[in-house]
């Protein structure tokens, strides 16, 4: 859902334009636009309207959008209206982010807002700002994007729907993981939208509650969030929210299993955005609808849809020919059409392949050119440095031997001199003070570009481990449809056998390079938010989370009264979940039980969690929390060898330490000790 949700605020931020402090009203009706333009009797008035004409297609009709927009630029530069030729801009920026042009969308907001700010457009400022910050967002400058809403907040608080920013910049702190600075801006929104209320924005607020709420897996909470900005949507028919909220409710219903309740609000919200020409909306909505088919197995229904509503050539952007195909394939798999499911699969390699090599090329460019940028300052630095220090070397040479001549020749001004020499000594150490102060300022300028690298070194690796993960999940995938497709075939048990080692080694490797990726991430975090958490709640959803793994091994996690305690809540869940399953997995028991305590000392909290599992030879305590240190071969116990070491590293993050307590055959006891935060 959240790619949708994510689209949607997008679309909304570009367009930023529901209301406006002085030239630009609410959203008009396509046809009062076009009453109004038959009697505007100037062309200040006509290129107001003919913006406000384009922005009224913008939802269902981009190519409109940009007609009505050129128009309104001419005749705005024509008459000099700068307020009209900053909308103009601002509105084609939107077409050319629909057109994947990101990059003329920014130049174009980039000279929107030179406008609004020569003419104080508080309004176009806000707008502009808020676009130039997504487009941030987008190349993976988050602190850059969040100078801009802050910048675009400073303008004018009392610009109506002032709560878009907020919402943009809460959504930006969830996708940083800071919950609760994101919970802050999630509530400035929500009294804006009381203060300046209008229907449109109480339904965005809600949606965005909803969003936070899922995700952080209270889904009660989302549910109810969702169904609010329905019922608001429907009030005031806005059928625009109305389509993503009934999306939003089907997508919950459908993680639920509620597959009928699902399926109806799938069906209302195509319904709506088909009438109304939500081309976007539409699009993803259906992908999700058919993947809901073919999680029920109503393969031909899918392939029906399909072919009704779809042309053969699949048109729209590259991820929604890849998700089609997808669809595609599973249900052809499903149907036993294994060759049309071959057919589709090759399909996605190539547009799999296409959307990764666009975004490696893009990351590896911004790399290179930030690399040889830095590079090539540092150089200029020095060679600047060095001729400083000659030409101030030449000077203290020149003075010298200036000195000893006059010393000779004149000893009646050796005081003088000496007197010069000392002040020229004091002169020349100030200036190597400041030189180290410029120095040390460079310094601190290097390092702040080095983690702007670093994070885009991490968004490399993302994109690296993306492709190891993309073919092992298709090894073990045509391994399965091969095997399938020939089973009467072979009559050898020992090649049943060869596809079996096949799949089980993609899966374990697959699950490396999720470990490994993860490992990553907990080594360049930053520092890590605390809040109240309680450790039963935490037990309870870890028991939720491995509820099949516990029916399976008919284990059981038993706990003592434990208390709230200050420290960060998904780190901590992260941890004891790491050791419940080595519990469970390292455990030749009938009823595998997993017990845990809690005690406290002076500086830390202790939370001891024990099993009665095959236990731990002395010699190996130190290496288990090596990283893809194993103990036991991958036929016995499957993993990675990561487990404890993520634990570790994230415990040395949060100040903490473990210790284990282990006899083989006698199980274990793992102490995390955390320390005590007031």
């Amino acid at each position: 859902m959240h790619k949708l949700l994510c689209i949607i605020l997008l679309v909304f931020s570009y367009g930023y334009t529901i209301g406006q402090s002085s030239n630009y009203g609410l959203l008009m009706d396509k046809a009062e636009i076009r009453e109004q333009l038959s009697q505007a009797e100037n062309d200040s008035t006509r290129a107001y309207l003919y913006n406000e004409l384009a922005w009224a297609f913008h939802y269902n009709n981009i190519d409109s959008t940009q007609y009505y927009a050129e128009i309104a630029l001419k005749i705005a530069k024509s008459n000099q209206y700068q307020s009209a030729v900053s909308r103009a801009l601002n509105l084609l920026a939107i077409v050319d982010f629909f057109h994947n042009e990101n990059e003329l969308g920014r130049k174009r907001n980039l000279e929107a807002l030179a406008i609004a700010e020569s003419i104080n457009d508080t309004f176009m400022i806000c707008a502009t700002l808020n676009d130039l910050a997504i487009d941030d967002e987008i190349n993976g400058l988050p602190h850059e994007a969040l100078k801009k809403y802050k910048k675009s907040l400073a303008y004018d608080s009392t610009v109506p729907f002032v709560a878009f920013t907020y919402l943009n910049i809460s959504s930006l702190h969830l996708k940083l993981s800071n919950d609760s600075i994101s919970r802050i801006y999630l509530k400035k929104a929500i009294t804006n939208t009381s203060r300046v209320p209008h229907p449109f924005m109480q339904s965005i607020t809600k949606l965005s509650l909803g969003h936070l709420y899922y995700e952080r897996e209270m889904l009660d909470s989302a549910l109810i969030y969702y169904t609010e900005a329905k019922e608001i949507a429907e009030l005031n028919n806005d059928y625009y929210n109305l389509t993503y909220s009934l999306y939003n409710i089907a997508y919950l219903k459908q993680a639920s299993k509620q597959f009928e309740i699902a399926n109806e609000y799938y069906n209302q919200a195509l319904d709506i955005s088909e009438q109304h020409g939500f081309v976007l909306s539409h699009s993803y909505i259906l992908t999700d609808y058919l993947s809901l088919l073919n999680e029920r197995e109503r393969y031909d229904e899918v392939v029906k849809i399909i072919s009704q509503r779809l042309s053969g050539s699949f048109d729209g952007s590259p991820e929604e020919k890849l998700g089609r195909y997808e669809v595609l394939a599973t249900a052809y798999e499903g149907k036993g059409e294994y060759l049309e499911a071959l057919r589709y699969k090759d399909s996605i390699f190539v547009y799999h392949d296409s959307l990764l090599a666009l975004d490696k090329q893009k990351v590896v460019t911004e790399i290179e050119a930030k690399y040889h940028f830095s590079e090539q300052e540092a150089k200029n630095k020095l060679l600047l440095a060095q001729q400083k220090e000659k030409e101030l070397e030449i000077s203290n040479k020149n003075l010298l031997i200036s000195s000893l001549i006059v010393g000779i020749l004149l000893f009646t001004i050796l005081i003088g001199l000496i007197s010069r020499l000392y002040w020229l000594k004091r002169r020349h150490n100030k200036e190597l003070k400041k030189s180290v102060l410029e120095k040390t300022r460079e310094l601190q300028l290097a390092n702040e570009k080095l983690l702007d690298s670093n994070q885009e070194l991490e968004r490399f690796t993302h994109i690296a481990s993306h492709d190891l993960k993309e073919p092992l999940r298709n090894i073990v995938s045509f391994a399965g449809l091969i095997e399938r497709r020939f089973k009467h075939d072979l009559e050898n048990n020992q090649v049943n056998e060869y596809f079996e080692h096949i799949k089980r080694s993609a899966r374990q490797l697959y699950r490396l390079v999720e470990d490994v990726l993860e490992f990553s991430k907990i080594k360049t975090a930053n520092d890590i938010p605390t809040k109240d958490t309680s450790l039963a709640n935490i037990v309870k959803e870890i028991e939720y989370s491995l509820s099949g793994t516990l029916q399976e091994r008919n284990a059981q996690i038993l706990s003592t009264e434990l208390p709230i305690i200050k420290t960060n809540e998904p780190q901590l869940f992260l941890i004891l979940k790491n050791l419940i399953e080595n519990g469970i997995k390292y455990n030749q028991s009938t009823v595998p039980i997993i017990d845990i305590r809690y005690d406290k000392s002076k500086e830390f909290h202790h939370i001891k969690v024990t099993d009665n599992g095959i236990g731990i030879d002395h010699t190996h305590r130190e290496q288990i929390f090596e990283m893809f240190h194993r103990l036991h071969d991958r036929t016995e116990y499957e993993g990675t060898g990561l487990g404890l070491a993520i634990v570790k590293k994230i415990l040395t993050k949060m100040r903490g330490k473990i210790e284990v307590e282990s006899k083989p055959t006698e199980g274990s006891t793992f102490t995390v000790s955390l320390p005590i935060i007031e």
